[in-house]
């Protein structure tokens, strides 16, 4: 299990590195769940592809998430098959001056759990100081600050660009997203650095995060319930069929040669040891 509190300021890319992270786990098969409203047409590039989402309320209570099940199969020790869970705008809804609300303990009680239910989380939060510290303490495994490369000007040539330009608009970095994976929030683990232009579509981007969601967890369906099981049946053809077919046609041809009738003077043809018999009589 891998838990991650993923930060970062408005607009430094922290929902596009989570929806990065659903399309990795779905391109595996994995289960996917979360918050935040995601669009399986754009995010599945296979239209056969059977992966669903599962939808939770915005503000998930205990009962929410236990309603999602397992992660994965109760048989199966391999974490690399968890299952994908993303909770959006945390600190509007566990913050450090709600931990003592009502029915937090169970939430809390999940999350501990959350490992032998076969999940990894991500949670996304502005700042890491707006939860509470004992959250933190019991849950977090992986800290992931993100940055917008796009909002820092190079230095130098940018003021000489925005000197000469005559909208006066400083020359900025490319906007690449890079996420520093600290394990413990001690020991660089890894990095995501991603563009993701094409995730845009994949999600409601103005989203808006409210304890009025009026509908509770619901699977959507995957791009095969509304594609692909109109699509006509996929060739199976692979690569190792089509290197085999040469071979097999060299073989069918040999074959075939010889089985071909030996030809004669009298301009007939015989085939087998009867057409040779005749071609030694008449040599003697």
């Amino acid at each position: 299990m891998a838990v991650y509190f993923v930060t970062g300021k408005l607009g430094a890319g922290k929902s596009l590195a989570a929806i990065q992270r659903i399309r990795d786990y779905a391109a595996n098969g994995n289960k996917i769940a979360g918050n935040l409203d995601v669009y399986l047409d754009k995010l599945c590039t296979n239209p056969r592809s059977k992966v669903s989402y599962i939808r939770i309320p915005d503000r998930p209570t205990a009962a929410d998430l236990y309603a999602l099940g397992e992660g994965k199969p109760s048989d199966d020790y391999d974490e690399e098959h968890n299952g994908l869970l993303v909770l959006d705008e945390l600190v509007t809804w566990l913050n450090s001056r709600s931990w003592n609300d009502k029915g937090r303990k169970d939430l809390i009680d999940w999350f501990v759990h959350a490992r032998k239910f076969g999940w990894d989380i991500i949670f996304l939060v502005q700042s890491i100081e707006a939860v509470d510290k004992q959250l933190i303490d019991t849950l977090m495994e992986y800290h992931v600050p993100v940055i917008n490369l796009s909002k820092i000007n190079i230095p130098v040539i940018g003021r000489l660009y925005k000197h000469f330009n005559t909208k006066g608009k400083p020359l900025r970095l490319p906007k690449v997203h890079i996420a520093h994976v600290m394990y413990l929030d001690k020991i660089s683990a890894d990095r995501w650095t991603f563009r993701a232009m094409d995730l845009y579509a994949a999600y409601d981007t103005k989203q808006v995060i409210s304890e009025n969601y009026p509908h509770g967890p619901h699977s959507q369906l995957s791009r095969w319930h509304l594609e692909g099981r109109y699509l006509p049946p996929e060739n199976n053809l692979q690569w190792r069929d089509v290197l085999i077919l040469p071979a097999a046609l060299l073989i069918y041809a040999a074959c075939r040669l010889f089985q071909h009738p030996v030809p004669v003077r009298s301009g007939r043809f015989e085939s087998g040891s009867a057409g040779l018999r005749r071609l030694g009589g008449s040599a003697a």
